[in-house]
């Protein structure tokens, strides 16, 4: 009787164990998982200014490479790599050693021709020189003066200066150095402006203008924007392509951009008007689409305010502009979406509403 009892006492403390282990998992169940923390933000309308988008490679508005126009030996450097230029600036001078001797023994023998000339055309007036005399000292002064403005031409075109105002690249000569004609100096660019060319579709002809405006951005200062113009649009569409190439002029004072920087460029439209635009990160963006998280209020909880959830919404989007998209189809005006913390969300999640400290930060995504 006595094992009778313990075993009957085993079996009842095991039933109510059990009893035990099954109200607490249907109280978990009822209860369920528990709110995700998330930021969110209520969509409105916003002005938008459209703009189209293309690539391009900026290039100074006048750049060149300093060269000798004629052979000589170098016998003066004037300037540093990098040094800034004025138009004029004596850059290299060559040997004019034989030159400027010539020059001398030419312009001391041209008042002897002159003279000789003078009488000649006095004899002349008078009846008493032949006109082939006359003829004779007039070559032979014209001959002369002819062969000193050829020296002090070549004199001078031993003199290289700077064509313009700009900033000089690397020297790539050295005092002492035999140039021949058409020898690399240095590089000289005027990087007071940029210019950018680039294409667009012949679809966004009729939207682009000469003066329109534009944005451009580099990946030397990713978060600055550089304010355009356009200058010239090629008057021909490529029948091969179909695009147009587009001239820009970008202004830089401070000499920031540089030749050879690819550059993104933004045309602003004239065009402006109310769009649905939420962050660029609020988006979920794969091959089958675009998703986002919206927040739809349910029936109040026990402590009397309504219970939120996450429901997954297809979407259509269009343009991207500084970080937001503009949200075509499947948001209407004051609708909640999530902003951060979307990763750990399932459709019909519970949520509640955080501000973005404390959440897992999220990067921009690419599109497809």
């Amino acid at each position: 009787m006595p094992q009778v009892s313990i075993a009957r006492g085993a079996a009842l403390r095991a039933l109510g164990f059990g009893l035990a282990v099954a109200l607490s998992t249907g109280a978990m169940a009822q209860q369920g998982p528990p709110a995700m923390p998330v930021a969110t933000m209520v969509v409105n309308e916003q002005p938008w200014t459209s703009t189209i988008p293309a690539i391009g490679l900026l290039e100074s508005v006048r750049g060149v490479d300093v060269s000798a126009a004629t052979a000589g030996l170098v016998t003066n450097i004037a300037f540093e790599s990098g040094a800034r230029v004025k138009a004029g600036q004596v850059l290299v001078e060559l040997d004019t050693s034989v030159e400027q001797a010539e020059l001398r023994n030419s312009e001391a023998d041209l008042p002897r021709l002159q003279a000789e000339y003078d009488r000649q055309r006095d004899l002349a007036a008078r009846g008493f020189a032949a006109q082939a005399k006359l003829q004779e000292a007039r070559a032979n002064y014209d001959a002369q003066l002819a062969r000193i403005a050829t020296l002090r031409a070549i004199i001078e075109r031993r003199v290289v200066t700077a064509p313009f105002d700009g900033v000089l690249g690397i020297r790539l000569v050295d005092k002492g150095q035999y140039l021949q004609a058409g020898t690399r100096i240095a590089n000289l660019q005027d990087l007071s402006a940029m210019r950018a060319r680039f294409i667009v579709s012949q679809r966004d002809l009729a939207n682009i203008t000469v003066g329109q405006p534009l944005r451009v951005t580099v990946d030397a200062y990713p978060d600055q924007a550089f304010a355009g113009a356009i200058t010239a649009i090629e008057p021909r569409v490529d029948v091969q392509s179909g695009v147009v190439q587009v001239q820009a002029e970008i202004p830089n004072a401070d000499s920031r951009l540089r030749p050879g920087m690819f550059a993104r460029l933004e045309i602003v439209l004239p065009e402006r008007r109310n769009v649905l635009a939420v962050p660029t990160i609020a988006v979920s963006y794969n091959l089958y689409g675009e998703s986002l998280y919206v927040v739809r209020e349910g029936k109040a909880g026990p402590d009397g305010k309504p219970t939120l959830t996450a429901e997954r919404v297809t979407v259509k989007t269009g343009e991207q502009q500084d970080g937001l998209v503009v949200v075509l189809e499947g948001l209407k005006s004051g609708d909640r979406i999530v902003t951060l913390g979307q990763l750990r969300l399932q459709n019909g999640a519970a949520v509640t509403l955080a501000d973005d400290s404390g959440l897992p930060p999220r990067t921009t995504l690419p599109r497809y």
